[in-house]
């Protein structure tokens, strides 16, 4: 089961569907982590996390409302068990 997940998952970040989604996010709210205020480093960089884990929402995978901008760092010390939801107040919060 956990190969199965890995490759999908794997398969799922390759995507066009996924390029297009992180790149609308990385437009929709700039590049700069909604957590520290980073805008990133060589070896600090930023990225789009999904606020509800893949494991745990499949279905929100694409979802622009379950999706925001941390750098590596965060979205690390986050991890697939958080679901917090570091995006300004005011903005759509995820449906769960």
């Amino acid at each position: 089961m956990e190969q199965y997940w890995s490759a999908r998952r794997a398969a799922f970040y390759h995507s066009e569907p996924w390029r297009d989604a992180s790149r609308a996010t990385l437009e929709r709210y700039g590049r700069v982590c909604m957590r520290c205020r980073s805008t990133g480093t060589k070896h600090n960089w930023i990225c789009v996390d999904h606020i509800m884990s893949l494991r745990r929402a499949w279905h929100l995978r694409l979802d622009p409302d379950n999706l925001q901008v941390l750098c590596l760092s965060c979205n690390r010390w986050k991890g697939s068990w958080n679901d917090t939801d570091f995006r300004p107040r005011g903005l759509t919060r995820v449906r769960r």
